[in-house]
């Protein structure tokens, strides 16, 4: 399993509940009345059934406030649009009903467990317990991590912003080398296969192929021996992360072209354990240090991975045997339809 991908855990790891009363005066207009439309009894509840509510609104009940918040049945336009424009106005605004303490911080995590955690290493706990066949889950817990979503307001804007671990920060930048490196070492193109597009009884055949130029099997083992160099630097960063020890958290903010993306990368279980959900935003900004700090602790795994992969690839070239190579399973992917006709050519 890749680094990247994430076995949704069939359960979490029971936690007392911890009642997190809302704030009303944050509320605005706009959500009271949706609120109010969508439940009318909600603010003559006692804080502790306001607070289950909340945590788990019935999926209607969440259609109906959304509507009423301006959102409509257009999940699928993309940012730039009238229809993307209002989804995030009523994230917003939903922020102060769903979200806890002093920046209305909500998780996008699986359950709504989280709410009774208190800081971010709790929640790393969580992963560490809850999904134990991860290869850095059968190490001792050092800080095991996985990405996760959040959103949060910083001075009343709303904010997307990704929660992840050094040795994930360290592995993501690890692929996204890998991946341009082998496009220079192997040049190749993604062309249509003669099944693709193919209606099935169950969906659209996706059927796209590599083309190098007679070199896809040796392309095939460099990305197998590519993700076993990532692996082992990979699970290196956690190991040497947990040593260093150092409590820092580190803020990355990407564009697509389109909107900023914000990372927090927690520098092992001491920087986790310092940040609470409730007080986010003054905890991580509390141990922010430089960019140049983290750019300096990635840049060995950037040169080792480089080095090991150009060393492979000079090792595959000289030494290949056809004869030699293992044969691999074909694979179907078959497509729904609302997605082929986002994916497919028509």
């Amino acid at each position: 399993m890749n680094h990247n991908d994430r076995r949704v855990p069939a359960g979490s790891t029971n936690r007392p509940h911890v009642e997190r009363r809302l704030d009303f005066d944050r509320f605005p207009p706009l959500l009271r009345q949706a609120l109010m439309y969508v439940e009318p009894a909600f603010f003559g509840w006692e804080a502790s059934q306001q607070d289950r509510y909340r945590r788990d609104m019935p999926d209607a009940a969440l259609g109906q406030l959304e509507h009423r918040l301006g959102v409509d049945d257009s999940s699928n336009d993309g940012p730039g649009s009238p229809e993307f424009d209002a989804i995030n106005k009523a994230n917003a605004l939903k922020l102060p009903l769903f979200g806890i303490g002093a920046d209305c911080f909500w998780l996008n995590e699986h359950g709504s467990g989280w709410y009774d955690m208190e800081t971010i290493a709790d929640l790393s706990q969580d992963h560490y317990k809850a999904d134990p066949e991860r290869e850095e889950n059968k190490l001792p817990f050092m800080g095991q991590f996985y990405p996760s979503w959040c959103r949060y307001l910083r001075q009343g804007q709303l904010v997307y912003a990704t929660l992840t671990a050094f040795h994930h920060y360290v592995g993501d930048e690890l692929a996204r080398l890998h991946d341009d490196l082998i496009g220079q070492l192997i040049p190749h193109r993604f062309v249509k296969g003669s099944q693709h597009g193919k209606k099935t009884d169950h969906g659209y055949l996706w059927d796209m192929q590599r083309d190098a130029n007679g070199l896809e099997e040796q392309l095939d083992e460099l990305q197998v021996r590519a993700w076993k160099i990532q692996s082992a630097l990979y699970l290196r960063a956690l190991d040497d992360c947990h040593a260093r020890s150092s409590g820092q958290v580190f803020r990355v903010v990407e564009s697509d072209g389109s909107e900023a993306m914000t990372s927090w990368v927690f520098d092992g279980i001491e920087a986790m354990r310092g940040v609470r959900l409730m007080h986010f935003l003054d905890d991580v900004d509390s141990r922010r240090a430089s960019r140049r700090i983290l750019a300096a602790l990635l840049a060995p795994y950037r040169d080792q991975a480089e080095q090991r992969l150009r060393h492979e690839h000079k090792d595959i070239m000289h030494h290949w045997d056809p004869k030699l190579a293992k044969l691999k399973p074909r694979r179907q992917v078959v497509l729904s339809e609302q997605a082929a006709s986002h994916l497919l050519d028509e």
